[in-house]
């Protein structure tokens, strides 16, 4: 960062009165996450060899990042935390648990350490508890004074300790990977509050948890937002809407209407079970996928990702039921239904890989699967279950 040290006394990231300096945990953390969009962005333009750089400029930020402080990175083992920053002389700050700290380094991916991660969340919901807490805090011990603005103290006072709403989307982001009801806890806990004061304040004392503030921020939001994408999984790309649950027992059966590029989706979730209609199709699958959808073409996609997928083609009247099984390396199985002849074709396969096409349980043929591609002309069953079965 621009300053070097706690002596300039100016900041370097949201929190405008904490003189994070030099090495910034909370900005390296966000930095890896848009290193990771913006390489996908390049490999979606084309440009393989900028892709590459940004992917391993990534990777050895994540590598710096999660070595222990005294060998020049952010995590410090004794206290079980990230620290915030480095001054350029090489001191040490902010190992007072940062929540935004910790939750960015999770949430954004540079840390996926699942030990790391269960040491983090574990005391954060232990302190949680201790204070009953209906959000989290900007950090849970005080700055030393030469790390914060005067005005910050007897802490917790302001953004030394008090209680700021902006971040609970990378806090839910956190949970919802470890502890999905713990998740879903804390977003009752906000709607609780809403229906008190509308959280209609910058922020909240942590003592008291009183609203305090009347400049209110947007991002009281975004917990909210995090129901939706970390939980629901709910998120919209490019070229296809995801749906990627974390979905705990008590929201089992959700249903929802979704509008993406002016088509909605009526999204319903049960555990293992997912489910997507539209006026049109129909697609289920018992783990995360991707679909778009044109009039008479419907793509999926397994998993998060847009390198692989199936494309049905039917006529522009017809109506398609696709009900995913199971998608691995060797194994593409899928019950369809359409009311007439319809085309397919797979993408991403394995390169001039042979595959033995079965269907209802018997082998009707075997394809070559060229440059990746596979192509089914006029499948004529209605309703049948497929299986394409990788077979070198």
């Amino acid at each position: 960062m621009k300053n070097n040290s706690i002596a300039d006394q100016t900041c370097s990231d949201w929190l405008d009165i904490v003189w994070a300096s030099y090495e910034n945990a909370f900005v390296n953390a966000q930095m890896y996450g848009a290193l990771v969009k913006w390489a996908d962005c390049e490999r979606l333009l084309g440009n393989l060899q900028a892709a590459k750089r940004y992917t391993r400029i990534a990777q050895r930020l994540k590598t710096a990042f999660n070595k222990p402080v005294k060998e020049g990175g952010f995590w410090m083992p004794e206290k079980n935390q990230f620290i915030y920053w480095r001054d350029k002389d090489g001191t040490i700050h902010g190992d007072n648990l940062v929540t935004p700290v910790q939750f960015a380094a999770i949430g954004y991916g540079v840390c996926d350490d699942p030990a790391k991660i269960a040491k983090i969340l574990t005391q954060i919901q232990r302190r949680m508890a201790n204070e009953k807490l209906f959000h989290w805090p900007l950090c849970f011990d005080s700055y030393r004074k030469p790390e914060v603005s005067a005005g910050n103290w007897p802490f917790p006072k302001y953004e030394n300790g008090d209680i700021f709403l902006t971040w609970g989307y990378l806090g839910i982001k956190s949970y919802a990977h470890y502890n999905k009801d713990l998740a879903v806890y804390y977003i009752h806990k906000l709607l609780n509050q809403y229906k008190k004061d509308g959280l209609s304040f910058q922020r909240y004392d942590r003592i008291h948890q009183q609203g305090m503030g009347s400049d209110i921020l947007a991002g009281n939001a975004t917990t909210i937002a995090a129901l939706y994408s970390d939980i629901y999984g709910i998120q919209p790309r490019w070229n296809r809407l995801i749906i990627q649950p974390h979905l705990p027992k008590s929201l089992q059966g959700t249903q929802f209407n979704y509008t993406l590029r002016g088509i909605q989706y009526n999204v319903s979730l049960q555990d293992n079970y997912y489910q997507v209609r539209t006026n049109k199709h129909v697609t289920r699958a018992n783990q995360s996928f991707g679909i778009s959808q044109m009039e008479h073409v419907l793509r999926f996609y397994p998993g998060d990702q847009d390198s692989c997928s199936a494309v049905i083609a039917c006529k522009s009247s017809d109506s398609i039921f696709l009900k995913m099984n199971k998608w691995d390396n060797n194994t593409i199985s899928f019950n369809l239904k359409i009311s007439k002849n319809c085309h397919l074709s797979f993408e991403g396969l394995q390169q001039a890989g042979q595959y033995a096409i079965l269907i209802n349980g018997h082998k009707a043929g075997t394809h070559k699967a060229r440059n990746g591609l596979l192509h089914i002309q006029d499948l004529p069953a209605e309703k049948c279950l497929l299986t394409l079965k990788h077979t070198f």
